[in-house]
C-alpha cells in the first residue's frame, strides 16, 4: 500500500515501529498536547510554554529553529528533553504536504469520545451498534449538506479566504512574473503562484492560499478561489460522504449459523465503588460546567409565578389582616 497515514501517537511504541515496516512511506506525527503534558511534568517553567507552542506552530523550519534556539537558551535540558524526538514527527512544519491539515493536536479523538459519552458504559456489541447508527446517521447529513452547497467551495473554506484576505491588505509585493517577493512587517517571502508555494509554509501544509499569496493573487487580478487545493472543494466533500452504512434488520429475523458459542469474559475482580465513566483529564484543562435548569415557580395559593406559598405576597397580607383583627376581638 502506497499512501499517507498522519497519525497522533504520544511517544514511539511497537505500533508505530510495526507501521514503519509495513508502510514505510506512512507518517507519524505526535499529538503536540500530550507532548507537551509529559514536558511541562518536568520542565513547569511558563516561559518555556510559549516557546515550546511557537515551536510547535512553526510553519517553516526557520521560525522552527528561531523558536527551539529560544528553549535552549532559556534551559538547555528542556531542548535536549524535546529533541528526543525527531523534528519531523511532531512541529508543524514537518507535516507531510500531501496530507493538507494543520492540526497539531488529536482533539478529534477527543471530540469523538463526548460525542459517544453516553453509550461508553454499554457492552461493547451494544456500543458497536450505537455507533454505527450514529455514524450512518452523520454520514447521510453531511452528504445532503453538502449537496444543498450552492459554489464549489465550501462555506468554512470560503471564511477562511475571506478572513487571509482581509490580513492581506497591508501586504506589499514585488514580481517578476508568477514569483513575488513580498514584504510583511518588515519580513520578506518568496511565493510562487506557478507552484502554489509561499515560503511561510502555510501554503504547502493546509492546502489554502495564506495571506502573503492571497496579495499576490490579487497583484495578479485573479480569483483566491482557483489556488485552492481539490482536497478543499465540495467535489471532494461530497466523495468523501458518498458511502453509505446500510440498514440492519432486528435480530430476530437474522439467519441462524451453526458456530460455536461465545462465552463472556471472565469476571474481573472489581474495585469499591461505582466505576469511573467520565474520561481522565488533564492538570490544566478546564472542567465541564454543568448547565443550570431554570424552574418557574408557581404559588400554590395566588396561583401567580415567581414565588412559592411560604413567600407569597397575598397569603401573608391575608395573615397580617387576620391577625389584626384577632388583637382588636
Amino acid at each position: 500500500m502506497v499512501g499517507i497515514l498522519p497519525l497522533c501517537r504520544i511517544s514511539k511504541n511497537v505500533f508505530l515501529k510495526a507501521l514503519k515496516n509495513i508502510h514505510p512511506e506512512d507518517s507519524s506525527m505526535y499529538c503536540a498536547r500530550h507532548k507537551y503534558n509529559n514536558f511541562r511534568k518536568v520542565y513547569p517553567d511558563p516561559k518555556l510554554k510559549g516557546l515550546y507552542w511557537d515551536a510547535v506552530r512553526a510553519t517553516n523550519e526557520f521560525d522552527f529553529k528561531h523558536a527551539i534556539d529560544s528553549i535552549k537558551s532559556v534551559n538547555k535540558d528542556a531542548w535536549k528533553w524535546l529533541l528526543q524526538d525527531e523534528p519531523k514527527h511532531w512541529p508543524l512544519h514537518a507535516f507531510d504536504h500531501h496530507v493538507k491539515v494543520d492540526h497539531v493536536t488529536n482533539n478529534m479523538t477527543e471530540s469523538f469520545n463526548a460525542w459517544i459519552e453516553k453509550s461508553r458504559q454499554f457492552p461493547i456489541l451494544t456500543l458497536l451498534e450505537y455507533i454505527r447508527r450514529k455514524v450512518m446517521k452523520k454520514i447521510y447529513k453531511r452528504f445532503e449538506k453538502g449537496n444543498a452547497w450552492e459554489s464549489e467551495i465550501p462555506p468554512m473554506v470560503r471564511k477562511k479566504l475571506n478572513q487571509a484576505r482581509k490580513n492581506s491588505r497591508h501586504i506589499q509585493g514585488l514580481s517578476n512574473g508568477d514569483k513575488y517577493e513580498v514584504y510583511d512587517n518588515e519580513r520578506t517571502c518568496l511565493v510562487n503562484l506557478d507552484k502554489k508555494t509561499c515560503q511561510c509554509g502555510m501554503w504547502q501544509i493546509s492546502g489554502l492560499p495564506c495571506k502573503e499569496s492571497i496579495a499576490c493573487i490579487h497583484n495578479k487580478q485573479v480569483d483566491p478561489l482557483d489556488y485552492v487545493d481539490p482536497y478543499f472543494t465540495k467535489s471532494a466533500y461530497l466523495r468523501t460522504y458518498s458511502g453509505r452504512i446500510n440498514t440492519v434488520e432486528d435480530s430476530s429475523a437474522w439467519t441462524i449459523v451453526q458456530h460455536p458459542t461465545i462465552l463472556p469474559p471472565k469476571k474481573r475482580s472489581n474495585k469499591s465503588g461505582r466505576p469511573a465513566m467520565n474520561r481522565k483529564r488533564e492538570a490544566d484543562e478546564p472542567l465541564r460546567k454543568k448547565k443550570k435548569k431554570f424552574v418557574v415557580i408557581h404559588c400554590k395559593f395566588c396561583h401567580e409565578h415567581g414565588h412559592n406559598k411560604a413567600g407569597c405576597p397575598q397569603r401573608l397580607e391575608n395573615q397580617g389582616k387576620m391577625i389584626g383583627e384577632l388583637i382588636n376581638y
